[in-house]
This record gives structure tokens, sequence and C-alpha cells, in this order.
């Protein structure tokens, strides 16, 4: 007869297969992720904070469109920040907005601010000649406004996929330039989710007001990134080896 004896083991051992940690269920998940989208908003909007100024103290008229301009080339990097958290939030599941917000700003600024600063002055440029152009009322100064608007819609596009390429990989600019024009056509999926993202921003800009479109920065970009999460992937494959190789963060160049 064998003698009994005490089971000292953790309880971690007479947990089965189908037991839950804490920390495992839905409801704590989607409270991470919800404290999660908050505060990198609130990081957002605090990197965002010359445009906010702008909003809230200059007129809406064409005279401060230079202070417009200087105000709206804090975005981009705020933007390509934002992205850089969102892709490690679902690359890693792991939630700490603060550092990664930070260190996406560092890593990003300064390639950001080469392709965004012009196309700010671009769209300011366009903008101004459309509400030129709009004020003259004759049939060719509206349909010249017309073409101005697709050139914007899809140099808007354009960038969109800059902001893409340039957060995840390193390239030469001109290089960059390039790619992101060419999967305009070779990511056709990429660019009509693009277009529709773009088109709920017009809507919230034209139903509600700007401060909800800038209060919903890190939800666009969230829905931006899992848009774009197969031009990355085509990408990486195509020129700068197989997919699942570094992290963007760590940015391969390619040879």
């Amino acid at each position: 007869m064998q003698p009994v004896t005490a089971d000292r083991r953790s309880p971690q051992a007479h947990r089965g297969p189908g037991n839950r940690q804490f920390g495992d269920g839905v409801l704590f998940r989607f409270t991470n992720h919800v404290y999660w989208l908050m505060a990198t908003e609130l990081l957002f909007v605090v990197a965002c904070l010359p445009l906010v100024l702008a909003l809230l103290f200059l007129d809406r008229d064409s005279s401060n469109a230079i202070l417009y301009a200087f105000a709206g080339t804090f975005l981009g990097p705020a933007l390509a920040a934002t992205l850089h958290c969102v892709r490690k939030v679902r690359r890693e599941k792991d939630l700490d907005p603060a550092r990664d917000f930070v260190r996406g700003y560092r890593i990003n600024v300064a390639g950001t601010l080469k392709f965004w600063v012009p196309a700010v002055a671009a769209a300011t440029i366009v903008l101004l000649d459309s509400g030129f152009l709009q004020t003259q009322g004759a049939a060719s100064d509206a349909a010249l406004r017309e073409a101005l608007l697709v050139v914007a819609l899809l140099g808007t596009l354009w960038v969109m996929n800059m902001m893409v390429i340039s957060t995840s990989f390193t390239f030469r600019m001109r290089d960059m330039a390039r790619l992101s024009m060419f999967y305009l056509g070779r990511s056709v999926r990429s660019t009509i989710g693009n277009l529709a993202i773009l088109f709920l921003a017009v809507v919230l800009l034209l139903f509600t007001s700007e401060w909800v479109l800038l209060a919903c920065g890190s939800l666009l970009v969230h829905l931006f990134a899992l848009n774009t999460a197969d031009l990355v992937t085509q990408v990486e494959a195509r020129f700068t080896g197989p997919p699942g190789g570094l992290p963007p963060a760590e940015k391969p160049t390619p040879q």
C-alpha cells in the first residue's frame, strides 16, 4: 500500500489547458486596448499642439494660410509616431504608448518631414488656388478647380503610401517616391481602402467639426495601419527579403 503524500506542486501545475489566467479575458483585453487608444490619442494631440493652437486662435481665412501651413507640418511626424505605435501593438501585443510614441516620433521625424513639408506647401497652394477659382464663377475656372481637386486627391493617396513605406523601411527618398506611386496601382485594395478612410475623414469634417476629426486621429490611423498591412508585406517580400524578417522598427535598408 502506497503512502498518501501531499501534492506540494504550485497551483499552476493543476491548471488544465482550458483554465485562463488573470488578463486572458475578452473584457480585460478590450479595456487594455481602449486605454491604449485613449493614451495614444492624447499623445497624438500633444504632438499636434501647434495645429490645435492655430485652430483655436486663428480665423479660417486665406490670410492665415502660411501660419496654418506651418502648424500643419507638425501633423506629419505625429501621424508617423502613431502609426509606429499601432504597428507595434499589433505585432507584439505590448501596451506602452508613451515609450512607443516617443520612440516612433524620434526615429521617424526627420524622414517624414522630408516629404511632409513639400506636401503641406503644395496642399496650401492648391487650396488657395481652388478658393480663388471658386470666387470667379466661370465655367472654365470650375473645370480647372475640379482638376486641381483630382490632383490633390492623387497627391494625398501618394503621401499616404509614402507614410507607410517611410515608417516601415529605409529607402532613398526618390526610391520611396517611386514605390509610393507604383503601389497606387499595384496594391488596388490598399488604395481603395485609403480612399474610404479619406472619405470618412471628410464626412467627419463636413458634418461635425475639425475637433471631432482630430479626436478620432488615432482611430483613423489604426484603420490606416490595418488597411496598408498588405502593402508593407508586398514591399518587404519584393525589396527587403522574405516576410517575417526584421520588424519595422529595425528598418532594414535595401541593397
